[in-house]
């Protein structure tokens, strides 16, 4: 900086820093702030500061104080929670039990508990709640279920032990443990609220109180029939009431017969009560079929029927099971019925159904004089209707049988040869199943083969090979219609005939026929045209007869239907409609209902039943005063 400029500088900054420069160089006015009066007291301070309440002596002293209490507070609770004079805990409640860790099912389990009350304080409203397993019975009193013990043990002191003895009769299978729940529930003094602690016993029951053997072949060949049985016995228990038995069969097994026959469906049996050292046998009898060394497992269940459904066991008792190994048949036999191949098929009355059956030889033997039946059983099959061609029918006993004299290539079957036959036969017509009162309509037929096997140095062994073929058959459900006007349930008014442009009402009645079978969800549909109107009148009251006005759809929802006598209505409901004619229908014969359909199921073979009518129309021929002026419209 040059010397000139720093004396500009020096001399700024002493004009800058003199005192009263701007004072003397400018004249401003004088800058203030609103003064405020400040009080020297806080409102409401009383004369209490000036003694000294709040002075530094007195804060001291107030903090020493509350700093003690503090002290004294945390000490005394500590105390109390370590020392425990004053807290109740589930932990300081113990309870032992006492028992065995096994015990045969059916005997008399007793089982010691111990209660013992370690808090410092009574325990108060005890109780003992003991919960056993289902199937657990009273050990005085064997025919009554003992589901839950409770006891009131009253007040509980510190230090107090109690001791309580339980005895039950537990059941069920062997090799699997019952769970049973002991609690103890308790107040304390001062409060309503219920405590609780709770302790498992598990005990093994080591032996079931029924013995359970199955005996079956070790192997079937396939489409053979076969045997089994199933012996059940009780021992080491006073008895045992309301025993089921049920049986599981694998699939491709195929019922036949049972001793005694089941009581539900075919593999539940009701034994009742069982006595001691009682033995029952049930024998079954069925066909199997299966793939070739296929393993196949039939199971049997036995125990207590459950107390709400009588056809389930609720508390099994034992159970067994047992394989067979399955070995391909000596002789491949089928049979085709109507083109169907099931087991089991469903007919309607009066149809021909054409039956199949084949064989081959699946030995590598020869099979000589072989012979086909066909048994036929049931109560649905028109004699009338068997048709064999070759081949001989025994009406008396039902049979169709073939041989060589009717059939030349059963004489001798090579290995891997086969051949075939056929037959006819109908199901019997509805107005015949009615008339003969038959329910629930079925043929079942029974198809063998058997042959003797040629081997060398062996006489001969029989083979056989046998299958069953199941035909249910359809009730025969009918719709009867009619429209009347002068007779029937409601009063009907207009002209008659109907007149254009004025309002006539007829009744409308609707009619089931059912045959054979009982059916469920059962419907009719009708269908209002434009010129027809429904009116609210229905019999018998209560009848379930709905009208859409959308659609026009009249709905008669009847329900179950039972069988009846095919001639005879089951189901019978009236309702009544108006018909209002125009004139471009004059002289014309015009609906009142079209589209009628009605549908079902069959409860026997669980088919849909349904089927379509054409119309009701003004041609009422049921109508006792019927007059054929009343078919057409009326200018």
């Amino acid at each position: 900086m040059s010397e000139q400029n720093k004396g500009l500088v020096e001399g700024l900054k002493e004009k800058l820093y003199k005192k009263g420069i701007f004072k003397a160089d400018v004249s401003r006015s004088r800058f203030s702030l609103p003064r405020t009066e400040v009080e020297t007291k806080w409102q409401g301070e009383t004369e209490q500061v000036s003694k000294g309440i709040l002075n530094p002596v007195f804060l001291k002293k107030f903090f020493i104080f509350a700093l003690l209490f503090f002290v004294l507070t945390i000490g005394a609770s500590a105390y109390l929670i370590w020392s425990g004079s004053n807290v109740v805990s589930a932990e300081n409640l113990d309870i032992i039990l006492k028992g065995p860790t096994s015990i045969k099912g059916g005997d008399e389990l007793s089982l010691g508990i111990v209660v013992s009350n370690n808090n410092a304080t009574t325990l108060e409203f005890v109780d003992l709640i003991v919960s056993f397993p289902m199937g657990t019975r009273e050990s005085a009193n064997l025919e009554k279920e003992l589901s839950r013990f409770r006891k009131n043990l009253g007040t509980l002191e510190r230090g107090e032990i109690v001791n309580e003895s339980i005895k039950a009769v537990l059941f069920g299978e062997a090799g699997k443990e019952q769970e049973v729940k002991v609690a103890v529930e308790y107040r304390t003094a001062g409060s309503n609220a219920i405590f609780e602690k709770t302790k498992i016993y598990d005990v093994l029951i080591s032996a079931s109180p029924l013995d359970i053997s199955l005996t079956i072949p070790e192997e079937i060949h396939a489409g053979n029939q076969t045997e089994f049985t199933a012996d059940i016995s009780v021992s080491g228990s006073s008895g045992l009431s309301n025993i089921l038995v049920k049986a599981e069969y694998p699939s491709g097994f195929q019922f036949k017969s049972a001793s005694p026959k089941p009581v539900f469906g075919n593999n539940v049996w009701d034994l009742g009560d069982l006595g001691r050292d009682s033995k029952r046998r049930i024998s079954i009898t069925g066909i199997l079929d299966g793939q070739d060394n296929e393993k196949k497992l039939f199971k049997i269940i036995a125990g207590t029927a459950k107390a709400d459904r009588e056809s389930e066991i609720g508390v099994p008792y034992g159970s067994t099971f047992a394989t067979v190994l399955m070995r391909r048949s000596f002789v491949d036999l089928a049979t085709v019925l109507s083109g169907q191949i099931e087991n089991e098929i469903i007919s309607d009355p009066e149809r021909t159904l054409r039956g199949d059956i084949s064989w081959t030889n699946n030995l590598p033997d020869k099979l000589l004089n072989s012979t086909v039946n066909v048994h036929f059983t049931g109560n649905a099959l028109d004699q009338a209707s068997v048709s064999v061609g070759k081949g001989s029918y025994q009406s008396l006993s039902n049979i169709i049988t073939w041989t060589r004299q009717h059939e030349p290539s059963l004489a001798i079957i090579e290995p891997a040869g086969s051949g075939s036959v056929n037959f006819d036969f109908s199901t019997l017509p509805s107005f015949k199943l009615s008339l003969l009162s038959v329910r629930n309509p079925y043929i079942q037929a029974d198809i063998s083969f058997d042959a003797t096997r040629v081997v060398e140095g062996n006489p001969g062994e029989i083979v056989h090979t046998a299958l069953t073929k199941m035909i249910r058959v359809n009730s025969h459900i009918e719709l009867l219609t009619k429209a009347l006007y002068s007779s029937g349930t409601f009063v009907n008014t207009g002209p008659m005939p109907p007149r254009a442009n004025q309002e006539t009402t007829y009744t409308i009645v609707w009619s089931l026929v059912n045959t054979s079978n009982d059916l469920d969800g059962v419907t009719v549909r009708g269908l209002l045209p434009s010129h027809s109107r429904f009116l609210t009148n229905v019999s018998p009251l209560g009848a379930d007869i709905k009208y859409d006005n959308t659609t026009g759809i009249v709905t008669w929802n009847v329900g179950r239907v039972e069988a009846g006598i095919s001639i005879i209505p089951v189901r019978e409901a009236s309702f009544q409609i108006s018909l209002l004619p125009s004139i471009p229908q004059v002289n014309q014969t015009i609906p009142l209902v079209t589209n009628m359909s009605y549908q079902g199921r069959d409860l026997f073979t669980g088919s849909n039943l349904e089927n379509n009518l054409a119309l009701i129309d003004m041609r009422i021929t049921s109508d006792p005063n019927f007059k054929e002026e009343w078919t057409k419209v009326s200018p």
